[in-house]
Formats: structure tokens, C-alpha cells, sequence
């Protein structure tokens, strides 16, 4: 166990002189994505709090009342480039979730969990719905099979009531190759958090992010 002042010492610190406490909190602790029923209890009662309070704000001119949304644009770069640690061992500076799907890196299961995890509390409530991003290697689609699975997939979570998902078909070899040597990838284009960019137009910062999002291998 860890009490909260030791926790926020390894906050402030960015878990400096913690980093092996911070690797168990990566690896061991469950995570949103993982089809982990106590988390997925956890999102749910955020998630209602969340509406919960937006419900009691009113703006004019109808006295409508504060609807939430979950895309990101390009903010959870830029605002996770400000934050510093949090408790779920993400350390200082790196990106926030790029959407309403588990954070980078935490879709440990394969995405049938993730897909799981994103789809177990009530979307229709977030104004635009939900934006769910999904990488695959591009290797992966060497059959129908295989696109046939993918087809699963999306109405899999289609059918649970997921609003949008957004598809990269590319591996991160390629992405990195393309952050060395732009000029061959001009036409390379990739979904961030609710809409299409050139992938060597990105800032260096949301290049390394699209890159960390986990690449799945397999169904």
C-alpha cells in the first residue's frame, strides 16, 4: 500500500527514485482496456459523475445544460504536455488518452478487450458521442480472413453501442522512418482524436504520440 503523502512525493518528483514502483503501476495494476470488471465499475461511476455535473450547469439563451464530449483534437498532446505524473504511472509531460478509448499502451488484451473495456458505460449521453482510435500493423491484412475479422470487430462494438471508431492500418516502423526522412511520406496520412492529418505535418509531439498508441499484431 501506498499512502497518499508518499504518492504525491512521487508525483512531485515524477517518480524519480520511484521508477520501480512506477513500472508496477504500468504493468500489474489493472487498467482501463483490459476487460477488467472492478475498473470498468470504476469508469462507469466517473463517467456518471462526470455527466452528473455538467447536468447542473445552464447556459443562455434556453437554459440548455453543459453537454460533455470526449474528442480530443489534438489536446490531449498539448495538455498532457503540461501535466505533470498521475497516479496510473503516466510520468510528466506524456500525452493524455487520445479519445474515450484506454491510453496508450494499456491494451494489453488485444483489442476484442479493448473494444470491451470502451463499450461497458453508455455513450449516447457525450455530445459527438465517442471517438475510439484503433492502430494495426498493415502486415496483419494479408487475407480476407483477416479483413473479415476487422469486420467483426467494428460491429462488435458498433452493436454495444460504441458511436465512432477511427482506424490506422500502418506500423510503427514506418512512422518512424517517415519522422527521419519526410519526404518520402508525404502522402502518408494517419487519424488522430476525431479527424485526418498529414502525417509529417504533425508537430514532433503528436508524431510521438500516434507512434506510442499500441499496434496490434493480431485479433
Amino acid at each position: 500500500n501506498i499512502s497518499l503523502a508518499k504518492l504525491k512525493e512521487m508525483l512531485d518528483t515524477d517518480f524519480e527514485g520511484y521508477e520501480d514502483v512506477q513500472r508496477r503501476i504500468v504493468e500489474k495494476i489493472p487498467k482501463y482496456g483490459e476487460n477488467d470488471d472492478e475498473v470498468e465499475n470504476l469508469v462507469k461511476d466517473i463517467v456518471d459523475f462526470f455527466i452528473g455535473e455538467c447536468r447542473q450547469s445552464r447556459v443562455p439563451p434556453d437554459d440548455s445544460h453543459f453537454i460533455p464530449g470526449t474528442f480530443t483534437w489534438v489536446m490531449h498532446e498539448r495538455l498532457g504536455a503540461e501535466c505533470g505524473a498521475t497516479p496510473d504511472g503516466r510520468r510528466a509531460g506524456t500525452p493524455f488518452a487520445d479519445g474515450g478509448g484506454p491510453a496508450q499502451g494499456c491494451e494489453k488484451k488485444g483489442p476484442t478487450s479493448a473494444i470491451l473495456s470502451t463499450t461497458c458505460w453508455d455513450h449516447s449521453p457525450l455530445i459527438g458521442g465517442l471517438a475510439y482510435n484503433m492502430k494495426f500493423n498493415a502486415d496483419l491484412f494479408d487475407s480476407q480472413e483477416a479483413i473479415e475479422k476487422l469486420r467483426s470487430l467494428i460491429l462488435t462494438y458498433l452493436h454495444r453501442g460504441g458511436f465512432e471508431t477511427q482506424l490506422n492500418v500502418v506500423s510503427g516502423e514506418t512512422l518512424r522512418d517517415a519522422c527521419n526522412n519526410p519526404e518520402r511520406y508525404r502522402d502518408l496520412v494517419v487519424r488522430i482524436g476525431g479527424y485526418t492529418d498529414y502525417f509529417t505535418r504533425l508537430s514532433d509531439g503528436m508524431q510521438k504520440e500516434i507512434i506510442q498508441r499500441t499496434e496490434y499484431g493480431e485479433f
